[in-house]
């Protein structure tokens, strides 16, 4: 077993074939390594520039200017870089 550093940064555990360690050796080791910042996403069925469609799932962003049919995109899942929470709702 070993703990590298990638050229990103990151540390990274490594075990060989046929290694394996317990949840807690690992956690040991992890509980030193650096966290990284997340970013809250809007959902497009939270967002202000989405206009669901009657299926409930397809729908129309006003930002991008796009239709977005369901099942390759749906409102309740999807989210995009331009998402702008609507008035009101609250972030969960």
């Amino acid at each position: 077993m070993a703990i590298l550093r990638g050229d990103d940064g990151v540390e990274y555990l490594l075990l060989k074939p046929g290694q394996s360690v317990s949840l807690s050796e690992a956690m040991a080791l992890m509980k030193d390594w650096p966290t990284i910042e997340l970013v809250n996403v809007v959902r497009c069925k939270d967002c202000q520039h989405c206009d669901p469609y009657k299926d409930g799932e397809s729908f129309y962003c006003s930002e991008l200017d796009m239709d977005f049919f369901a099942p390759t995109h749906s409102a309740a899942t999807y989210y995009c870089a331009d998402g702008k929470r609507r008035d009101g709702d609250v972030q969960s």
